[in-house]
């Protein structure tokens, strides 16, 4: 499941966010919704870097911590802690 999440991560960084950028940026006549585009414009990054950052914590500390669980779960791993400085201890 993490595997499957990570790669669906990555995936969506690389392809799906630089796709709904282009579309974004491709609108040449909003008519009526110009505001919404110039809002949506404004925004869009902020999002971006919002959910980029919110992956990266999640790959790094909520995965990190079911890969571990699932590694003791198996009998792979016997009592190997990471400590917060990144030393393992074990």
């Amino acid at each position: 499941m993490v595997e499957y999440l990570t790669a669906r991560h990555r995936q969506f960084v690389r392809q799906d966010l630089p796709f709904l950028s282009q579309m974004i940026e491709g609108i040449a006549d909003a008519g009526k919704y110009q505001s919404i585009l110039l809002d949506l414009s404004t925004l869009f990054p902020l999002f971006v870097d919002d959910f980029v950052h919110h992956l990266k914590e999640e790959e790094e500390g909520i995965f990190l911590k079911i890969s571990y669980l699932s590694l003791l779960e198996k009998g792979s791993c016997h009592s190997i802690v990471r400590c917060r400085c990144g030393r393992s201890v074990g």
